[in-house]
């Protein structure tokens, strides 16, 4: 889980693959018994937000995100 963790939190230069191996990533070590496809899909927004959505959200929405993210 450290190696994905890290992986969410370093920079790379193609975000849309990023996010995309991201969900991968999460759903395949599937971590929970529940809410796996949810939390996924909030990895895969919130690597898009950090560089390519951030314009579209809310500071609020995009606090919120990573505040779920970051409990895990």
């Amino acid at each position: 889980m450290r190696i994905f963790l890290n992986f969410i939190n370093k920079n790379h230069e193609n975000t849309y693959l990023k996010s995309a191996l991201a969900h991968l990533w999460f759903v395949i070590i599937y971590p929970y018994d529940g809410g796996n496809g949810r939390m996924a899909r909030a990895l895969a927004h919130y690597c898009l937000a950090l560089r390519v959505l951030s314009h579209f959200l809310s500071p609020a929405l995009f606090m919120q995100i990573k505040k779920i993210i970051m409990k895990f």
